[in-house]
Parts: C-alpha cells; structure tokens; sequence
C-alpha cells in the first residue's frame, strides 16, 4: 500500500555437506554486548571474517582447495551459554550443490590454513574497511558498508591464536582526530583549545 515496504525473503530446503566451526567468545575479552543488532560491531566482524574464510578458499589462496565462487558459501550465528560470561559463535559452510559435492569436508582438512590465509588477506590489503581485493563480492553487496577487513582478520587470531583484539596506534589517532577531536571541538569549542592524548606506544598533539 501506498509507500510501505516489506522484507520477503524466499528459500528451500536441500541436503548437502556442511562443516560446522563452533569457537567460544569470552565477555571479558571480546565486547558482544550487542551481538544481537545487525550492526554491531561484534556482528560485522564476524560477518567479515565469515567473507574471509571463503574469499580464502574461492579466490585460490589455499593451494589445495580448488573451488570457485558460488561453489561454497556460509554464514554464522551466536549462541548463549548457561555461564553468563561466554558465547559461542558458530561459523558454518556449506555447498551449494544440492547432495553435496565434498568441498565443506575438503575446507575441514585445510581449516588451520585457511584460517591463515583469511587473515593475510584481510591483514595485507591497503584499503580503509574493506574493497573488491579483499572481502566485497557480487554475492555480498548489500553488506558492503558493514565488511571491515581489520575487525575480520582481529577475530580471526582470537579463535585461531587467542590474540586479543587491540586497535592499532595508526587507526586510533585517525579516529581521534577524525571523529572525537571534532565531536568535542563542536561542543566545547569555548573551553577546549588542545588535547593531548597519551597512547600507549606514543603522544600525539591534536
């Protein structure tokens, strides 16, 4: 009626392979108080670094997975835990073939070296979030504004080494200057005539 929208959303059941990849996230490491919205960030680094994953094994970075876009795809979903301190977040890939052809047991006997590449692809990109050489396909353009390379390939050495997520001193002094330097100015523009923010590998004078 008139201007109203509505999401419609069509799909099918079919059988076929399935690799599931269930790792637990703990609250007082990893922020995933709002894992639930679809635009947090929690949410999108795990869509990011499900992107990875199978732009790793669809672009031929694991030499020995040869699989072409549209032959497997993914997603993942988060699950509670009785403990109240953890989660779970499950990635699972799928093929798209109906019956299965092999490739999801093929990525579980890879799975150390495609999560290797999934982060070097991320890592070594020089784009800002995200770009069509790193994670942004046909398949995932409607997420395009959501994908960000570095919060993908973070999450990606919490399950795999256990590394926790720090944001690097370049991309901290971008956003202090870019976002709250600004912010603040606008608001206190009478009181504030310089900050001085101490990082912990150095000073900048904004």
């Amino acid at each position: 009626q008139g201007n109203d929208w509505q999401k419609l959303v069509f799909g099918y059941n079919f059988r076929t392979d399935l690799m599931l990849l269930q790792t637990k996230l703990d609250f007082d490491k990893i922020n995933a108080s709002k894992m639930w919205e679809s635009n947090s960030p929690i949410f999108n680094a795990a869509m990011s670094a499900k992107d990875g994953i199978i732009g790793a094994i669809t672009r031929g970075r694991v030499s020995n997975l040869d699989m072409d876009d549209g032959e497997i795809n993914g997603h993942f979903r988060f699950l509670h835990n009785d403990d109240g301190h953890t989660i779970n977040l499950e990635f699972y890939l799928f093929d798209t073939a109906p019956g299965g052809a092999g490739y999801s047991k093929q990525v579980k006997d890879y799975i150390d070296d495609v999560i290797d590449e999934a982060i070097f692809l991320m890592e070594s990109c020089d784009c800002e979030t995200s770009c069509h050489k790193c994670l942004r396909t046909y398949m995932n353009k409607f997420e395009h504004q959501k994908l960000n390379r570095h919060w993908g390939a973070s999450l990606l050495r919490y399950i795999k080494y256990g590394e926790v997520p720090r944001l690097e001193l370049d991309s901290s002094v971008k956003l202090l200057q870019n976002v709250l330097f600004p912010h603040l100015s606008a608001k206190y523009a009478d009181d504030i005539e310089s900050i001085k923010l101490n990082l912990d590998e150095g000073t900048t004078q904004i």
